[in-house]
């Protein structure tokens, strides 16, 4: 590991308030960048550690689980610390953020759900149920999604707001 990767990754745990244990082994670096994605100031040195990190297994999913922590308008810069082999995933996870976002807005209509969930993802559909609050949306999402889990949730959630 190269001295300046070393550095970076000592002041993030200072950050963090963590003994550094052995920075050569992956799992220790995941548990710094978990730490500091729940510690805000921290996470400018995160995105610079992450711009250092080696593996990409661990930079992919520790960019996957920021991005779904930030504004939508960070999320291309931290997608973009990814090598091209390795952006796929995180920008398909981006775009689905972005329907979330759309979602919670009530920007996404019924019509447009209907003829696009049948290709959206399982975390995607679990999403909508959970950010849905219009009762034709969520009546979608109970007809049409994908698993028998999501279709209940949907439906469970719809009663809960009618019983309200």
């Amino acid at each position: 590991m190269a001295p300046s990767t070393r550095a970076h990754l000592r002041d993030l745990a200072e950050q963090v308030g963590s003994q550094v244990g052995d920075l050569n082994d992956e799992h220790e670096r995941w548990r710094l960048y978990k730490l500091a994605m729940d510690t805000p100031a921290a996470v400018p040195s995160l995105f610079d550690c992450l711009a250092l990190e080696r593996d990409p297994a661990v930079q992919s999913a520790a960019v996957v689980m920021m991005i779904e922590r930030i504004e939508s308008d960070q999320r291309g810069r931290w997608v973009d610390l990814l090598p091209r082999e390795h952006m796929e995933f995180a920008r398909t996870r981006m775009r689905e953020l972005a329907k979330l976002d759309e979602l919670r807005s009530g920007n996404y209509s019924a019509e447009r759900i209907a003829r696009e969930v049948a290709n959206w993802s399982n975390w995607l559909q679990f999403g909508a149920v959970k950010y849905a609050s219009d009762e034709t949306v969520l009546n979608v999402l109970a007809e049409n999604g994908r698993t028998k889990r999501i279709r209940n949730m949907a439906v469970q959630k719809s009663r809960h707001r009618s019983d309200l």
